[in-house]
């Protein structure tokens, strides 16, 4: 039997035939190189921008000072935030708003030739590839202005919404507050008051003046409480035994009488006047609710009137923060062909087939002898058996 090849044969089957392995290598380097020639090339451009998350919200008419130092903007570290703007991108509409902008190319141009990468510093990355350089690097642009009046369109279509239920719902506030104006006049008439304080202020004279007339009737009568204790003392009860009529004891009793009756009916009064008489604690509290009533509906129209000035100012002029980090121009140097890539490729590859086929005609040649040898064999044992 023929040996088993070892590798010191194999390592013999290519140098035998290194002339044939180096002229395929090189032959398929030098044809690489001429159809790279030949090959219009191809240049690919690049934008990148990115969304700030810690960017302060503007606004046009707010009440409190804007800060004007703000921290550094950075995107959003976080790989599915980043594929939300990727996927808007690669949606068809984008894609038919940038073929709008350059009807030359086909619609498929922007399929097969766009991508949209997140880097590593979560950037959203613009690759576009086309003949021409400054062609490639417009488009590329143009994603990153399209992508931005895109998310204007939505802010401004979102602050027309606003705009509308705002002005319908300061429609309906200044109707309350109309009635409410109205009813507050109209308690104010009834009950002959000009305002709450007034009221109270009514209220607290009208008291205080009660409490001193009670407070007299009260002082005149312990007086005379104490000047019939002191005459019943001095013996005045001893004349009246003698038959003789008390001068200062009846008269001093019916007084004493009078003044307790005034005080009560003050007391009575003092109450009524503070429970339920009109112009009274429950008219000034009524009165207060109704005023505390109409401020809360001015303060609600106030702010419902800043608000709808700012969906106004939104709606003319929506603010997108989009950060261009990279402007696209026009590439120097074609992404395709890369002449010294395809060469060495070329190489490698005429290499690797140059030395299969010599391995593969060594192979051959061992089948030859291999046949020749058994055909020998065969043949010398035909001619020992002949007699």
């Amino acid at each position: 039997m023929y040996a088993q090849a070892t590798l010191y044969d194999y390592w013999m089957a290519l140098y035998s035939r290194k002339g044939i392995i180096l002229l395929t290598s090189l032959s398929t380097m030098v044809f690489t190189l001429l159809i790279g020639d030949r090959l219009p090339p191809i240049y690919e451009a690049k934008a990148t921008m990115y969304f700030p998350v810690n960017n302060l919200p503007s606004s046009y008419v707010a009440g409190s000072p804007q800060i004007m130092a703000q921290p550094a903007l950075r995107p959003n570290p976080d790989d599915k935030e980043a594929g939300i703007h990727v996927g808007i991108l690669r949606s068809s509409d984008m894609a038919q708003k940038v073929h709008a902008l350059f009807p030359g190319k086909d619609r498929d141009f922007f399929k097969t030739n766009v991508d949209f990468v997140t880097s590593p510093q979560f950037f959203t990355d613009i690759y576009v590839r086309d003949r021409d350089p400054e062609l490639a690097a417009r488009i590329a642009n143009s994603y990153v202005e399209i992508y931005s009046e895109f998310h204007v369109d939505v802010l401004k279509r979102k602050a027309e919404r606003a705009h509308r239920v705002l002005e319908s719902e300061l429609a309906d506030i200044e109707k309350l507050l109309s009635t409410m104006t109205a009813e507050i006049s109209r308690f104010k008439q009834q009950n002959r008051l000009v305002s709450s304080a007034d009221a109270e202020q009514l209220v607290v004279i009208q008291t205080q003046q009660l409490d001193r007339d009670r407070n007299d009737a009260i002082v005149a009568l312990r007086s005379i409480q104490e000047q019939i204790l002191s005459a019943e003392r001095s013996g005045a009860n001893v004349a009246a035994r003698s038959g003789d009529q008390p001068v200062l004891e009846n008269p001093m009793i019916d007084k004493a009488r009078k003044l307790e009756a005034r005080k009560n009916a003050l007391s009575e009064r003092i109450d009524r006047l503070r429970n339920t008489a009109p112009g009274t604690v429950t008219t000034v509290e009524t009165m207060q609710k109704l005023e505390s009533d109409k401020r809360f509906l001015e303060q609600l129209r106030h702010n419902v009137r800043m608000n709808l000035a700012e969906a106004r100012m939104q709606s003319e002029t929506p603010v997108v923060d989009i950060v261009r980090v990279q402007t696209a121009r026009p590439p120097v140097v074609s992404s395709f062909p890369i002449h010294t890539l395809n060469a060495i490729v070329a190489l490698v590859l005429g290499f690797a087939a140059a030395c299969y086929v010599a391995l593969l005609l060594s192979y051959i040649d061992r089948l030859k002898l291999e046949r020749i040898r058994r055909n020998l064999v065969e043949e010398g044992v035909h001619r020992e058996l002949q007699p």
